[in-house]
């Protein structure tokens, strides 16, 4: 807040500046210095020439030039001093700011400082309330966009988890009806047999079931590393279709 109100007073103080140095009355003090600058720049060289000159009458006009020096010097300190002062009442009839802190001050009949302290104490604190807003604002936003966009991702990974869901229930219904098939002997436990018959199953999934027919006895190797039902389950179908009968 105290930084705020710095930069403002000095925002104000560098304009005032600017303005007294574009005035007429500025402009106009500081020809007058020149000339006086060149002057004493004249007299100074004239003195030279008299006190090298072999004429007394020269020394004298020396002296008259160097009390002349003197008081333009003296003259050219005390225009110095007020050069401060010079344009800055038009320097502050060209500065809105100003203009209006002085307005105030001559309704109120209070001092000018006290009005530009209050004036800048209380835009500084609107500035630094507005700022905590503008950041709280963009949070708020920032906050909000990652909940949508988490909900957008929860939303997209939802229907994936179903459709992996239903084709794992699928592949499961399809394997089971391929190992019925293999024990009611109405597909070749053969690898190439069973792609070709249309199952829709992997490769790798293929050689799972008949693996695991194997491993439990159902099926026994047979020639070119291919599989065939076991003779007590050829027995045990064959009986079964008998009965059917």
């Amino acid at each position: 807040w105290l930084a705020s109100c710095a930069f403002l007073v000095s925002s104000e103080t560098s304009l005032l500046e600017q303005a007294r140095i574009e005035s007429a009355e500025y402009s106009a003090f500081q020809q007058r210095i020149e000339t006086i600058t060149d002057q004493i720049a004249h007299y100074e060289d004239l003195l030279d020439k008299r006190l090298a000159s072999s004429y007394h009458n020269q020394w004298a006009e020396g002296q008259s030039n160097a009390d002349k020096i003197a008081e333009l010097r003296g003259t050219l300190a005390g225009l110095i001093e007020t050069s401060s002062s010079k344009g800055e009442v038009a320097a502050q009839k060209r500065v809105s700011s100003t203009l209006f802190f002085n307005y105030i001050s001559q309704t109120l009949g209070v001092s000018i400082e006290l009005v530009r302290a209050l004036g800048y104490g209380l835009l500084s604190l609107l500035l630094e309330v507005s700022t905590l807003g503008i950041i709280s604002l963009v949070r708020a936003i920032k906050q909000e966009a990652a909940i949508d966009h988490h909900c957008n991702e929860s939303a997209e990974i939802e229907p994936v988890n179903a459709k992996s869901e239903v084709q794992d229930v699928k592949i499961q219904q399809t394997i089971a009806q391929l190992t019925e098939d293999i024990l009611k002997g109405r597909t070749l436990p053969v690898l190439r047999r069973i792609r070709a018959a249309g199952y829709a199953l992997e490769i790798d999934v293929i050689r799972q079931v008949l693996s695991g027919l194997y491993d439990v006895g159902i099926l026994e190797a047979d020639k070119r590393n291919s599989y065939k039902l076991s003779k007590s389950i050829q027995y045990l179908t064959k009986g079964t279709t008998e009965s059917a009968q």
